[in-house]
């Protein structure tokens, strides 16, 4: 459950992340945060493994992190996605204890009782529509596209703040149906109608699917079925899903991106003093089209001239 990142002198510097460790968003925002914190910084990190324990565990554990940290305060408590703000980065808050966040999807005011002046972050906004927008032209023919998600609490988030809570939702000429899916059967049920309905499928969060059982399904092999299984081309909306074997691209953020923004952030607040209240949230880009050639020519997918400008190309 604790990991130490860095053995260098202080400050001490917490980590408290809402998923596992090596959850690939997860392993990239760590490294992002080492990448501008290097060894200047202790570094350790905990894990609420949100994605894979049910409610009631998460709750325990963070209580327990929560306690941990208010009673050894660090100089710096960093907290990764909207869980691990809401059950740790906000009580630790409001006890005093200076926070950065990153990687929130939702309103980051909506996690306090009243804003407190110790508290600044990194906003976190997958690009669904702007994705499709741009992509449209990639697609022959596309009328419908399917956007893929899990059940859990980021994807609620998602889903009510990016979509405006809607089932479907209209991207110029492209009708765009949300499924959400708490069971991987029931993801394997709807990505093998699909074809019948859609012309294209993005893939957002996964990684909380249950088994028949209500048992975690490593992530890795989740993308892998999906691809291995998609007839449709598939597109995604994180990084880290881009690949041979995995999906073709997209318009992707990056969990990096997310570590060194707050990173950044960190420095201010550590090495020259500046109380976090005083330093404005960030968005720290506007997404980048990521792709991966293999995957294309699998998928069918031409992209147009003006995207594979601008690409970067996992291979």
């Amino acid at each position: 459950m604790v990991a130490s990142l860095c053995r260098a002198a202080s400050p001490r510097v917490t980590l408290v992340e809402s998923y596992h460790a090596d959850f690939e968003w997860d392993v990239q925002y760590r490294q992002g945060l080492m990448d501008r914190l290097g060894g200047r910084v202790r570094l350790e990190s905990l894990q609420l493994d949100a994605k894979h324990l049910p409610a009631e565990a998460v709750n325990l554990r963070a209580g327990q992190i929560l306690q941990t940290v208010v009673l050894r305060p660090p100089q710096l408590l960093i907290v990764g996605d909207d869980a691990a703000l809401k059950l740790v980065g906000a009580p630790a808050a409001e006890s005093g204890v200076p926070v950065v966040y990153l990687g929130i999807n939702g309103n980051p005011r909506a996690y306090f009782h009243a804003q407190p002046r110790n508290v600044t972050g990194v906003l976190e906004r997958p690009l669904i529509q702007r994705s499709v927008a741009e992509l449209s032209s990639s697609v022959p023919g596309l009328r419908r596209a399917l956007v893929m998600l899990d059940c859990d609490f980021t994807s609620d988030i998602l889903r009510s703040d990016s979509l405006q809570g809607k089932e479907s939702l209209q991207v110029g000429s492209v009708a765009v149906d949300v499924f959400q899916a708490c069971r991987f059967a029931d993801w394997q049920r709807m990505l093998a109608q699909a074809p019948d309905t859609y012309q294209a499928v993005w893939i957002g969060l996964y990684q909380a699917l249950k088994d028949e059982q209500g048992r975690p399904i490593p992530d890795k092999e989740i993308l892998a079925w999906t691809s291995a299984h998609a007839r449709l081309p598939l597109f995604a909306l994180w990084r880290y899903a881009v690949g041979k074997d995995k999906a073709a691209g997209g318009m992707v953020i990056s969990g990096r991106d997310q570590g060194i923004a707050a990173g950044e952030l960190a420095e201010k607040i550590l090495f020259e003093g500046r109380k976090p209240g005083d330093l404005y949230p960030v968005t720290p880009n506007t997404g980048q089209f990521v792709f991966s050639k293999s995957s294309l020519t699998r998928f069918g997918i031409s992209l147009p001239e003006r995207v594979r400008r601008k690409a970067e190309w996992i291979e």
